[in-house]
């Protein structure tokens, strides 16, 4: 007995290491989540981590805007090979959802609320889940969803390292519609694994599409959003800019006559020209005619010379005719010189 207490108190004092807490319950950080709801979606406030023999269990509590009493966390167990990290307690329990009561989990969640089941088949990445709606008394909407992901239902004893993922998602909000509630379940991102080559929750991969390879059955570069560019930073066209009509402004009035002073015309110059007749009036008489009387002949001739033949009196051109100046009478001494 002696050998062997001294053996017991080498080996005390000879081991080295950290203490350790006695509540297997320990608040991690947010990087450390074994699964994230969708980027957009609630923010994460806290991770709780728990620790059974066989299963190790995080609830990540989710930030909302609704007013019911409760916590909105989304809930992931993982079942597989923890080793001795959970120790001392009951292990979790682990069975498939045809066997789980989920009402009574939702009556947990939701006390004193009416959840609807849906009765309509979804599933997201991981394969199927089941959800509920409910209003809660605040006038929130609420959803409650689960889903188990497990490759063998119900494995062999030799294959139950295989393990399994159990998902919970508790989620209320006064703002939100129920379509936006339930995508956070199609967003979930599950970033855990055991470093096991036995443990494969998800089973085996799917085969790929027949038609993969083969002749008439073309492929397009589309995704679940469409059609998936390459260049993530394609530049927009330019917005050609709007046709704009041109607006007419009214004409301004034209400014109005100023009515400027006549000047006085200069006073005439010279004698007055008297007007010209008038076209439609009557002409004015023209003055008589001034008779001119002839030159005196020689008077050897005048007894042979046949009488001359009066000079025909030019006719007056229409309009006034001109002023002639008489002659002066000749004198008895220029008679008898001839002058005359």
């Amino acid at each position: 007995m002696a050998a062997i207490a001294a053996v017991w108190l080498v080996a005390g004092c000879g081991s080295v290491g950290q203490p350790e807490t006695a509540s297997r319950t320990a608040m991690v950080d947010a990087q450390q989540a074994f699964a994230l709801p969708p980027v957009g979606g609630p923010a994460v406030i806290a991770v709780v981590e728990q620790r059974y023999p066989n299963a190790t269990e995080q609830k990540i509590v989710l930030r909302a805007n609704g007013r019911s009493a409760g916590e909105n966390y989304l809930l992931v167990q993982f079942f597989g090979p923890v080793g001795a990290t959970g120790r001392g307690r009951d292990d979790l329990r682990n069975r498939p959802l045809a066997v789980t009561n989920v009402g009574a989990e939702m009556r947990a969640a939701f006390p004193g609320v009416t959840m609807a089941r849906s009765a309509i088949f979804v599933q997201n990445e991981y394969g199927p889940f089941g959800y509920a709606i409910g209003r809660a008394a605040s006038g929130d909407t609420c959803v409650y969803a689960w889903q188990r992901i497990a490759g063998t239902p119900r494995p062999p004893m030799i294959f139950r390292s295989n393990g399994a993922i159990e998902l919970r998602l508790r989620l209320c909000d006064g703002g939100t519609s129920e379509a936006a509630l339930l995508s956070v379940m199609y967003g979930v991102r599950i970033r855990a694994f055991f470093a096991s080559g036995a443990w494969n929750p998800y089973g085996t991969p799917p085969s790929p599409d027949a038609a993969i390879g083969q002749l008439g059955a073309p492929i397009y570069p589309t995704g679940a959003g469409g059609y998936q560019p390459l260049l993530a930073d394609t530049p927009a066209r330019p917005a050609q800019p709007a046709r704009t009509r041109p607006v007419r402004r009214a004409a301004s009035p034209a400014p109005a006559p100023v009515a400027v002073p006549a000047e006085p015309l200069p006073a005439p110059v010279g004698p007055p020209i008297p007007p010209p007749p008038s076209a439609t009036g009557a002409a004015p008489e023209a003055p008589a005619a001034t008779a001119v009387p002839s030159p005196p002949t020689n008077a050897s001739t005048t007894d042979d010379a046949a009488p001359a033949t009066p000079a025909a009196t030019p006719t007056p051109a229409s309009g006034p005719a001109p002023l002639m100046p008489s002659r002066p009478a000749c004198s008895a001494a220029q008679e008898a010189a001839g002058a005359c």
